[in-house]
């Protein structure tokens, strides 16, 4: 079973904790002194980097999506006030701002999985790296 089969169940946050942990132990597999370890130590360090910033931009988003659709339940509600000259015009715009909301906020499509390594952040690429010497060395 690989590394990627036995995650499945894992969270997100329990996942990075494992890649850290992996990339600590393969470290210390190639030896504790050696030219290894700077690259190690920033590959980890760049990973919790962008798994923090990640988190940030997802808890801005979720707030996002709250507020602006109260916002927009707001707006709709006040419509019933508007005078009737002007209603017409400003149910399109509401209608266009919810059109705008929803496909802002709509899940993502998957991505294929035949992404290539190479667009990959360099420090992705050095973990998978060091982690795939780690795998050979096993077998």
């Amino acid at each position: 079973m690989s590394i990627v089969e036995s995650t499945r169940e894992l969270s997100e946050d329990q996942m990075m904790t494992l890649i850290r942990n992996t990339l600590i132990v393969a470290g210390k597999e190639m030896g504790e002194e050696g030219d290894h370890w700077p690259v190690i130590k920033k590959t980890v360090l760049d990973l919790m980097k962008e798994w923090d910033a990640l988190k940030v931009e997802r808890a801005v988003h979720e707030q996002l999506k709250e507020h602006l659709g109260c916002t927009l339940d707001e707006m709709n509600k006040a419509l019933d006030e508007c005078p009737a000259g002007a209603r017409s015009e400003m149910e399109a715009g509401m209608k266009e701002l919810r059109e705008i909301y929803n496909a802002y906020f709509a899940p993502l499509a998957p991505e294929p999985s035949g992404a290539e390594d190479d667009e990959a952040p360099i420090h992705i690429q050095h973990a998978e790296a060091i982690i795939h010497t780690l795998e050979e060395s096993e077998e």
